[in-house]
């Protein structure tokens, strides 16, 4: 069983039809699921979509708590909000939207997925995350965005640490930049 957190499009929707092409059961999860072309629907039959946003815990407990009779195998959380500070200002609520999405999200979903991992005695598991090459710079003015990209990188380093012992492997991965609307 592979969840993708953050899947709808991009980096997350790839490394879902990724896994699907391997044969893996795929649940994709991301705030707007009906943005995923009719065509993957119809091609991967083992594909499941979930409408869920990371910032409302209750939904993201209620997500994982739904896994209490399978394993997790692997849990991916692709989830990120990037708003670009150098062009405009950033305001306190788009603030704590990229902190809910980028950090918090993050922090909860590797929590739920690890405890569910251990509590099942699976032996194994797997947790990644996609961060960003922004979270290795530093820079004066450093923005939000590369700071939360630099925290999941030290949580990340801290959870495979902590869950070595349980075979539990993390996996943080850092791409460089990305041609996307939001960054032309």
């Amino acid at each position: 069983n592979v969840i993708i957190i953050g899947a709808s499009s991009g980096m997350g929707l790839a490394l879902a039809k990724h896994y699907l092409d391997e044969g893996h059961a795929v649940w994709v999860c991301g705030r707007q699921p009906d943005k995923i072309p009719q065509a993957i629907l119809e091609t991967y039959k083992q594909l499941c979509t979930v409408k869920l946003d990371v910032c409302q815990q209750d939904q993201l407990r209620s997500f994982f708590q739904q896994f209490e009779q399978q394993n997790i195998d692997l849990c991916i959380y692709c989830a990120g909000f990037y708003y670009n500070e150098r062009r405009y200002h950033l305001d306190a609520q788009t603030s704590l939207q990229m902190l809910a999405t980028n950090l918090l999200g993050f922090q909860l979903s590797f929590a739920l997925a690890a405890e569910h991992m251990v509590k099942q005695g699976q032996k194994s598991g797997h947790l990644a995350v996609i961060s960003s090459v922004a979270g290795l710079l530093t820079y004066p003015k450093a923005t939000l965005y590369s700071q939360t990209k630099a925290a999941i990188i030290a949580d990340a380093q801290t959870y495979a640490c902590a869950l070595k012992p349980a075979n539990i492997k993390v996996t943080c991965i850092i791409p460089g930049y990305v041609d996307t609307e939001k960054l032309r």
